[in-house]
């Protein structure tokens, strides 16, 4: 099964889902290059980061990969197309949070969608943060509603 990216959700998407903030606390769920690396250099300890080796379609800084390689967690690799998300990555996202062991997951592809099943499998009021484009660190909470919100744009995406 794999989930892909309508038009109607692209333009939805392309607001932040949550308030923008400036800090990323400890024990959160991170999508994206940027967002993670902040973190890690911040001291912050993320539960789970995914990251792509991307940023704004341009490969990540050396010092970046740098501060995401030498992050102690377990790592996985998966491949995630541009505009989708697997049903492995959603499989691995689910079982790293289940865990509840710091995790890195290196995407070949495209993360971006990732924060979906994020928000669908954390815990209840997990902090997830993800770099929105020109805006910068967005906040989504795990709760029920947002819970609710993104199990409706998965069921939208399915193929």
């Amino acid at each position: 099964m794999k989930y892909t990216l309508n038009e109607r959700l692209r333009k939805e998407l392309k607001n932040p889902i949550g308030p923008l903030v400036q800090e990323i606390q400890n024990n959160s769920i991170i999508v994206g290059d940027q967002c993670l690396t902040n973190a890690l250099q911040n001291n912050k300890k993320p539960l789970l980061g995914i990251y792509d080796n991307l940023i704004k379609r341009k490969p990540t800084e050396k010092n970046q990969k740098k501060t995401i390689k030498e992050w102690t967690a377990k790592k996985i690799t998966l491949d995630n197309p541009a505009g989708t998300i697997t049903e492995k990555a959603i499989t691995e996202i689910k079982k790293a949070i289940e865990k509840q062991e710091q995790t890195k997951i290196e995407i070949n592809g495209e993360e971006d969608l990732l924060v979906i099943p994020c928000i669908i499998h954390a815990k209840q009021n997990t902090n997830i943060y993800y770099g929105q484009p020109n805006e910068g660190i967005v906040l989504v909470k795990a709760t029920q509603q947002n819970k609710q919100k993104a199990n409706k744009m998965l069921e939208e995406m399915r193929q």
